[in-house]
């Protein structure tokens, strides 16, 4: 399987670890998996140092920026799972894996957290 994490924001956080140690789990079990993240941010350089696959993302993106960018990269790396933080996350992977013809989209709620109705 070929797994892609979206965490745009550069900021290291809980969302951000968790796909990380993620990306980390399922390589090891023989996934292909990569952390689309912010160029150059701290989640960047972290994610990297632990040797999970990055691919770079604008932070400043608006939506149509951000779903634009994030398709290329399931296109690049053929991924057949995206993984998402909340609401903006889903609506972006959401785009991302059809504008890719590809791709189902999974969001991550936190420790507590649920879905808005």
């Amino acid at each position: 399987m070929r797994a892609l994490f979206h965490h745009p924001d550069p900021a290291w956080s809980g969302e951000a670890r968790a796909f990380v140690a993620a990306a980390r789990g399922l390589a090891a079990q023989g996934w292909q998996t990569v952390l689309a993240t912010a160029a150059d941010g701290e989640v960047h350089r972290r994610a990297a140092a632990l040797g999970v696959a990055v691919a770079a993302l604008d932070p400043d993106d608006g939506v149509v920026g951000a779903t634009a960018a994030l398709s290329r990269v399931v296109r690049e790396h053929f991924a057949e799972v995206v993984f998402v933080h909340g609401d903006r996350g889903q609506m972006i992977g959401a785009g991302a894996a059809w504008r890719a013809s590809r791709g189902a989209v999974v969001r991550r709620f936190p420790a507590g957290g649920a879905a808005a109705v």
